[in-house]
């Protein structure tokens, strides 16, 4: 039987090719931590409800068996090594290290989580915050007026510091009705590759294949651990928005540079802006 959930990167017909080189995230390499504090805290800030905004950084290892549909997550880093021994050196270095991390019993991951916020409002349609976060490309759409805006640039700064390219959001935000709602998918900013014969695009994402469509609701106990909460009863509490990066190599003193990045960022927001960073152990 044809699994609802997986990753799906979708075919190209047309010949195209997507370049390891994502002009997106080559923006962001030159400092990854620095950009990551400044667009993540931003992201927060301009989503901000009554009250004291408070972002989260946890870095954790996971059970490499929890990375949700891994033996398809696992092909497809092969199809991309193979496909990368013809594109750079760079491409194949990444390729070959992101091999090696997957053949691992335990990966890494950064798990970031603001609270007080209105969350990524969806449902997954063009013309939704949620649905230019996560699949439109040169587009940035946001609730607040007075949204700092980054012409859809800035949602690839998490994707610089992943090893694997790779990230989950899950969101909770309170829909037209005013009933809360709970959106979760995983996305992968690759290259183009050739997998189960058809030529596939670079981007890819986890969640319900048809129409590469995030879950919507609680997903089964095995992913529950992608999810800001794992049940309904829960989501008045855990509105906003959590992020997993996965691959996330922390560097010598990475939370005392996001401390000082977000004060070199934000010093003009004090006083009006509550904003907290937190760095959970």
């Amino acid at each position: 039987m044809f699994e609802k959930f997986g990753w799906a990167h979708s075919s190209d017909d047309s010949d195209q090719w997507d370049g390891f080189n994502e002009a997106g995230i080559e923006h962001f390499l030159g400092n990854p931590i620095f950009h990551l504090a400044k667009e993540i805290n931003q992201n927060a800030l301009d989503a901000a409800e009554d009250g004291l905004v408070k972002v989260s950084f946890m870095f954790k290892e996971i059970d490499i068996d929890s990375i949700p549909n891994l033996g398809e997550f696992k092909d497809t880093i092969k199809s991309c090594l193979d496909a990368s021994k013809s594109e750079s050196e760079k491409a194949k270095s990444f390729f070959e290290k992101a091999t090696k991390m997957l053949a691992k019993k335990r990966i890494g991951v950064l798990v970031i989580s603001d609270s007080n916020t209105s969350g990524i409002r969806g449902p997954a349609v063009n013309g939704t915050p949620f649905y230019a976060f996560m699949k439109a490309t040169g587009q940035s759409k946001k609730d607040s007026q007075t949204a700092s805006g980054s012409f859809g640039i800035g949602k690839f700064a998490p994707y610089a510091v992943s090893n694997l390219r790779t990230i989950f959001v899950s969101t909770i935000y309170s829909d037209g009705n005013g009933t809360l709602q709970q959106l979760t998918q995983g996305k992968s900013v690759l290259m183009s590759h050739q997998y189960k014969g058809k030529l596939r695009r670079g981007v890819g994402f986890w969640g319900i294949r048809e129409k590469c469509q995030p879950v919507s609701g609680n997903l089964p106990k095995s992913n529950e651990w992608l999810q800001r909460a794992t049940k309904a009863s829960d989501y008045s509490q855990k509105k906003g928005t959590t992020i997993i990066i996965l691959g996330f190599d922390p560097e010598k003193n990475w939370r005392e540079l996001l401390a000082v990045y977000t004060a070199e960022n934000f010093f003009g927001a004090i006083g009006v802006y509550p904003l907290a960073v937190i760095f959970q152990v």
